[in-house]
């Protein structure tokens, strides 16, 4: 993924299962998530009786470079 003059990967030990999640699908972030500020949320998808939550990975990928400026 490349977000305005980064470029990053998410490594993870295992992957259990990819799933196509059509756009019409994805609703609005649920309120109950309050402690996760919006921002860093796209929206939910409840799929197979699963809730998924989709991050926005560039806000993400933000919020990590301003903590780094705040630490150094």
């Amino acid at each position: 993924m490349q977000s305005q003059d980064i470029s990053a990967g998410i490594k993870a030990d295992q992957v259990y299962e990819l799933t196509l999640i059509p756009v019409d699908k994805i609703q609005a972030p649920l309120t109950v998530l309050e402690k996760i500020k919006s921002d860093y949320l796209l929206g939910e998808v409840l799929l197979n009786n699963r809730l998924i939550i989709l991050l926005n990975l560039d806000k993400v990928i933000e919020g990590a470079r301003i903590q780094r400026r705040k630490t150094s």
